[in-house]
């Protein structure tokens, strides 16, 4: 029903032809969309950028992780399964360098959320879940079962709201 629309749209000249592929382009994102989940535009974790809580916040450090120019990073504790936390970059405005910070006491000061998804949850979900929250940031757990006494979950990747958005566009 939505591709006759558009049809219908561009045939009467509501649009141009390049308006009109490209609002074909995002309809097709839209319809596909419905079908996506998590697992096939999460980040994986080895590619993931994350920092260690005992990254030390000094002059150097700060400006590499500005100059990754991602807006939220991931902190891990043992290894990348144990999530302590995320750092907002822009939070780091307020760290001295001086002062050479621990990054797992710096971002406890600020405790921002991050949301956890499953790779089976559908990327309709994570919209909903990103709206209502006020994060954009996702880590996406699995259960590893391998030891059948006790469960645990794992990190497997990071998702931000880009990510999704960038799916239907």
């Amino acid at each position: 029903e939505l591709m006759e629309m558009l049809k219908l749209q561009i045939s009467m000249g509501a649009c141009d032809e390049e308006e009109g592929a490209m609002a074909k382009q995002v309809a097709e994102g839209a319809l596909s969309f419905r079908d996506k989940r998590v697992g096939e535009v999460m980040t994986p974790l080895e590619d993931a950028y994350m920092l260690s809580e005992e990254t030390r916040l000094g002059f150097n450090t700060v400006r590499e992780i500005f100059e990754t120019g991602f807006s939220r990073i991931p902190v891990y504790g043992r290894d990348k399964h144990d999530y302590r936390g995320l750092l907002y970059t822009k939070d780091l405005m307020l760290a001295d360098p001086e002062d050479e910070m621990l990054l797992g006491d710096f971002i406890q000061i600020f405790s921002r959320k991050v949301e956890t998804f499953f790779k089976d949850t559908k990327l309709v979900e994570v919209l909903t879940v990103f709206k209502k929250g006020g994060t954009h940031m996702g880590i996406v757990r699995e259960v590893n079962t391998e030891i059948d006494t006790q469960p645990r979950f794992e990190v497997v990747g990071v998702l931000t709201l880009e990510d999704v958005v960038e799916e239907i566009l």
